[in-house]
């Protein structure tokens, strides 16, 4: 899939860069996913706070993080980036 938006740049993905990705992998702590928020589709890195599920991206501007209940869903996990030259 192609990424749209800026929201994991330090972790080498950006705007354009297409994703490859995994819908047999589980969702761990540290995993960057793909997933489906109030029917839209995120790139986003998990983290397991407090036996919760959260979403966050690497940019400081993001005030919001997604946490588990807001009718989250998994769809696949990243394995890969290919950027365009």
């Amino acid at each position: 899939m192609r990424v749209d938006g800026g929201a994991l740049q330090s972790a080498g993905i950006n705007h354009g860069d297409m994703l490859i990705v995994d819908r047999s992998i589980n969702a761990t702590h540290g995993k960057i996913v793909v997933a489906i928020v109030a029917g839209e589709l995120v790139v986003r890195r998990v983290e397991n706070l407090d036996e919760k599920l959260v979403l966050t991206s690497d940019e400081a501007s993001d005030s919001h993080d997604f946490v588990d209940g807001e009718e989250i869903q998994i769809w696949g996990v990243a394995t890969s980036v290919i950027h365009q030259l």
